[in-house]
């Protein structure tokens, strides 16, 4: 089996490296490297210019666009396709979507004027870095390290729930770790306070304002 792995904005094939070494057995396994390429169909190029004749993709966030982009352009060379924490449906109409691509321009102008430094940096307040950031300054943070624990293994479940769909009945067999990763993922929505406590804690912060 062929497998390329498709990173996301601002990564590299360090993020797959886990997975690299957990597929080596069962897959001959290739990471996508962007490099300076700007546009979604350059990259997919890149990705059968250098890929099997055929072969399964899994892209990462903006890497499941890049995929998506692979099969749209080549879709007989592609045995199997997962997205992994990706968009795949158009913008909403309306006040949402425009407000989403306003955010995206925001970056885009950002990034134009001030590098690609200062985008990684407005990434950077997310909520496992403010809470931390909090703790450091003295300031009360419960909510926001409530807010990180839900947002992370929340999401952590998600991914590894899809990469259990992914391989069908297989992905709950030992014959692949995946399995291993959800019930480890499951429990860390259960230790240090269920996530629907964490929300108690949330809503409970909020309306105190």
């Amino acid at each position: 089996m062929n497998l390329v792995l498709v990173p996301g904005l601002l990564c590299d094939k360090a993020v797959w490296k886990s997975q690299v070494q957990a597929l080596k057995k069962q897959a001959h396994v290739q990471v996508a490297d962007h490099g300076e390429l700007d546009s979604l169909g350059a990259m997919a190029e890149t990705i059968l210019a250098s890929a099997p004749p055929k072969f399964a993709i899994a892209g990462h966030s903006m890497g499941g666009r890049v995929a998506l982009e692979v099969v749209r352009r080549a879709a007989s060379r592609v045995t199997g396709l997962a997205l992994l924490d990706t968009g795949y449906t158009p913008k909403p109409a309306g006040e949402a979507g425009d407000k989403e691509a306003a955010g995206r321009l925001e970056l885009l102008d950002l990034a134009r004027k001030s590098g690609m430094r200062a985008v990684g940096e407005r990434w950077l307040q997310i909520p496992m870095v403010h809470a931390a950031r909090l703790k450091d300054a003295g300031r009360p943070f419960s909510r926001q390290a409530s807010v990180a624990k839900m947002v992370c293994t929340d999401n952590a479940m998600k991914v590894t729930t899809d990469a259990v769909q992914v391989l069908g009945g297989a992905g709950y067999t030992t014959d692949f770790p995946v399995e291993r990763y959800m019930r480890e993922t499951k429990v860390m929505q259960i230790f240090e306070g269920t996530n629907q406590i964490q929300r108690l804690v949330i809503s409970r912060d909020l309306a105190r304002g």
